[in-house]
């Protein structure tokens, strides 16, 4: 199965407002996390851009590291991004991700 491109997008105009559409996924990932454990998943390759979707419960997920679920302020850099919707991973080669709760994450893939 081939990534699509993000280039493929539609793109509407509806009250002068631009909305973006990316094309159906062909390429979906599922991850499963455990409460408290980091799971780490491996961007495939080609990929340009991650559009995350998850039950309405909170994980983190940190960029090529373990991400944490924050117990106390951080305040160095290292923390990790709550709830995110998607991301550009050019360069990228994993994406660390955490809950306090069992859960899973799906993973719609775009080169």
């Amino acid at each position: 199965m081939t990534i699509p491109k993000i280039s493929e997008s539609l793109y509407g105009e509806q009250d002068n407002i631009m909305h973006f559409f990316p094309p159906a996924p062909t390429h979906i990932d599922q991850v499963s996390i455990a409460a408290g454990t980091n799971t780490v998943y491996t961007i495939p390759a080609g990929a340009v851009y991650v559009i995350l979707s998850a039950p309405a419960i909170d994980y983190y997920v940190r960029v090529d590291a373990a991400a944490v679920v924050p117990a106390a302020g951080i305040t160095d850099g290292t923390g990790s991004l709550a709830n995110p919707s998607q991301f550009n991973v050019r360069g990228v080669t994993s994406l660390g991700f955490i809950s306090a709760s069992e859960m899973y994450v799906t993973i719609a893939v775009y080169a």
